[in-house]
Formats: structure tokens, sequence, C-alpha cells
């Protein structure tokens, strides 16, 4: 679980990355570990406070979450244009397709996910099925029949550059 002061203290990391952006030779790293730090502000615990005003049936936290969610979209696209500059520096332009794939994806589940609670509290649809299963501990731990160190979320292999498997 994420602290829930976890905002703050990438606002405040955002803040003092800031500080360095126009250094002449390496501001561009800071600039892109700022504007990561802006997206983390706003996203790092908005999956749990959703969850939470929703099976509270905090209709209005929900509205007020729309928003949020529209302004991480905006930092996502700044973060992705300085992770872009970052990367043509540092790197061949090979391979960031991969990074326009995930960084498109975590958009486009954010844009989704403000159309789902817009559409709640609108009443266009009366509930929210994945808000309301049960989460599980990533690691099979309180399941029976799961080992203990049972864990399968490798990101890498779903999307990734010369993944033959």
């Amino acid at each position: 679980m994420i602290p829930e002061n976890s905002s703050v203290c990438f606002g405040k990391c955002a803040e003092k990355l800031a500080l360095h952006t126009n250094h002449a030779e390496w501001g561009y790293l800071f600039e892109s570990e700022k504007c990561l730090c802006e997206v983390l502000e706003l996203k790092a615990n908005l999956g749990q406070r959703t969850r939470s005003m929703y099976q509270r049936g905090d209709r209005d936290g929900l509205q007020e979450l729309i928003p949020v969610y529209q302004e991480t979209v905006k930092r996502v696209r700044r973060f992705c244009l300085a992770f872009e500059k970052q990367w043509m520096m540092e790197n061949k332009p090979y391979g960031f397709e991969v990074q326009d794939i995930r960084i498109g994806g975590l958009i486009q589940r954010l844009e989704h996910c403000a159309d789902r609670l817009n559409q709640f509290v609108n009443g266009k649809i009366s509930n929210i099925p994945e808000l309301e299963e049960q989460l599980l501990d990533p690691f099979g731990k309180g399941e029976a029949d799961m080992p203990e160190n049972f864990c399968v979320n490798i990101w890498r292999d779903i999307v990734s550059v010369n993944n033959v498997g």
C-alpha cells in the first residue's frame, strides 16, 4: 500500500529537481525526473483513493477525482515529451516505440478510469464492478493453494522489445 503522504513527497522532489532543470549539461535529466515526480504526485495513491471513495459511496469525492485523473494525463504527456528528449540524447531512437506503448497505455487507462467514474457519478451506470472486486495479494499470501513466493506481474514480457517467447 502506498503511504498517503506520498503525494507530498513526490511534490517536494519535483520542486527540488526543478531547481536543476536549467543546468547546461544535465538539465534534461532533471527535467524528465521532475516530470515523473509530478506525475507520481497525483498518481501514486490515486487508485487507492478512488477505491476507498467508491467503497464508502462517496460520489462527491469521486466527482472531485475526475479532474485529478485529467490532470494526471496532462502530466504524463509532459513526462513523455521530457523522457523522449532524454532517450534521444542517450540512446538511438530504436526502442522508444516500447515507451510509446507503455506510456500511451497509461494515458488510455487514466482516461478510461475518469470516464468510468464520470458515468458512475452521473448515474449512467449503477456500479463499477472493477472497484467491487476484492484485492488479492500480488504474492499469493493468504491463498491456500498459492505458493508463498508466487508472483506473475511481468510487464516487460507483455510489452517489450524483441520478446520472443
